[in-house]
């Protein structure tokens, strides 16, 4: 089991990661939300195909977004504190 599933097993409502960037509103995310979004991230690389061993590579700004990702279109997901509208691409393969 991983630290942080074990995390969310034992203290589930304890905060996890907060974003307290100046000019915003706090938001915080307990580690069950936390780690029901890092298994989404997990299951958005395995289902993208992306080979083991590969560099996944985040650009973009710090947030509680990049933190909690879902691989899931906007227009599609359901609500959730899984914010962030991350996609991943395989690079193209010369032949």
């Amino acid at each position: 089991m991983d630290l942080l599933t074990a995390h969310a097993q034992a203290t589930p409502d304890k905060v996890a990661v907060v974003d307290d960037r100046p000019g915003q509103e706090p938001r915080q995310m307990t580690f069950a939300e936390f780690n029901a979004c890092a298994n989404r991230l997990a299951n958005g690389i395995v289902d993208a195909r992306i080979d083991a061993g590969a560099k996944v590579m985040w650009l973009g700004q710090n947030s509680l977004e990049v933190a909690s990702p879902s691989t899931t279109p906007p227009a599609r997901r359901a609500p959730s504190r899984c914010r962030s509208t991350t996609a991943f691409r395989t690079p193209s393969r010369s032949t």
